[in-house]
């Protein structure tokens, strides 16, 4: 059987995400509002379709080759869905509350409660099956776009050095890589699968500290704050971000290859440099602490605070299912794609 995103494959990868997107334009078309709508809603729309298209299939032709048996995944996301289904039925009830349940007493809360649990169970159940399609469509196009990048990307590095003094800078900054160590020698040495708990973890909270430099300085930005309000930099924020996990997963791609530049003590691993770069780019701790106390002055901090906490727990759960997924569904993989 083939493995959605194998080179063979592809065309149905694609010709799926193409699917879901036209179903999504026709969903826009035919929700009577007057033209498409703003640019933002038509982008999500048309992503969000497409991903399910490309995600359906993908998990489709990957249910049965996955490090854990499918029935145990899908008994795993069951039990989830009904724990989860609990603070979602508390705020359905209490948001269906009215006079009459309360002068009843308990009985009807009781009703109320078994009447709207099923539904909260029905309602996580779908937004799992959602989040399950996305994540797979997300991962096979990467994947897709690994087998395209990383041969090209290999070669380059290894001839990095018969290019210009520019370019050869540039390059060996992006990657990390020391000027003592000759990138000529690059090579892969695909490491086993198998689910890592510390690999998991720590791939994790580089995801949760990506997401919290974004939301600092965009959600904090005085520049930004002056243009719109800070629910809307949030909603922004929120799309971006999206793409953090995916960055993490490319970086982890080259993790499951094993790319390494041979050195005199040991080898340099291209993703553990690649980790460090993000976080010595992207996280600069003096200039989000100079924008947290400027914002200080400028926002009302409990309104950031309710917007963050919401916006962190949701990247979390996104991230955690796509680092999840890739480690057991599209690990071997990542480890094959510089042999394509």
């Amino acid at each position: 059987m083939l493995r959605a995103g194998d080179g063979a494959d592809e065309k149905r990868v694609l010709l799926a995400l193409v699917i879901g997107v036209l179903i999504g334009l026709i969903f826009l078309f035919g929700s009577g509002a007057p033209g498409l709508g703003p640019v933002s809603t038509i982008v999500t729309t048309v992503v969000t379709f497409g991903l399910l298209g490309s995600g359906a299939y993908s998990f489709l032709a990957m249910r049965n080759m996955s490090l854990i048996p499918l029935r145990r995944f899908l008994k795993a996301a069951l039990y989830l869905c009904l724990v989860l289904a609990v603070p979602l039925g508390i705020i359905l009830v209490s948001q269906s509350v009215t006079a009459e349940m309360t002068a009843n007493g308990p009985i009807a809360w009781l009703v109320a409660t078994l009447v709207i649990y099923p539904i909260s169970v029905l309602i996580m159940m779908f937004i799992a099956t959602l989040l399950v399609c996305e994540v797979f469509g997300g991962l096979a196009l990467l994947m897709i776009v690994l087998r395209r990048l990383t041969p090209w990307g290999m070669t380059f590095l290894r001839t990095v050095g018969g290019r210009s003094w520019l370019v050869r800078k540039l390059t060996l900054w992006a990657y990390n890589v020391p000027y003592s160590l000759e990138p000529a020698e690059l090579h892969a040495r695909p490491e086993a699968s198998g689910f890592s708990k510390q690999a998991f973890l720590n791939s994790l909270l580089l995801v949760v500290i990506l997401d919290t430099a974004f939301a600092v300085y965009l959600c904090l930005n005085p520049m930004f704050l002056q243009a719109m309000p800070v629910q809307e930099l949030f909603s922004i924020v929120s799309l971006l971000s999206l793409l953090v996990p995916l960055l993490v997963v490319w970086i982890e791609a080259y993790s499951a290859m094993g790319m390494r530049i041979p050195g005199r003590r040991e080898d340099l691993l291209i993703a553990r440099n690649l980790r460090a770069r993000a976080l010595a780019t992207l996280v600069p701790i003096g200039t989000l602490l100079i924008m947290i106390r400027v914002a200080f002055q400028s926002i009302d901090m409990s309104l950031f605070g309710t917007f963050f906490v919401a916006y962190m727990l949701s990247n979390v759960v996104f991230g955690a299912a796509i680092l999840l997924a890739f480690y057991y569904y599209f690990w071997d993989d990542a480890a094959r794609v510089q042999d394509r």
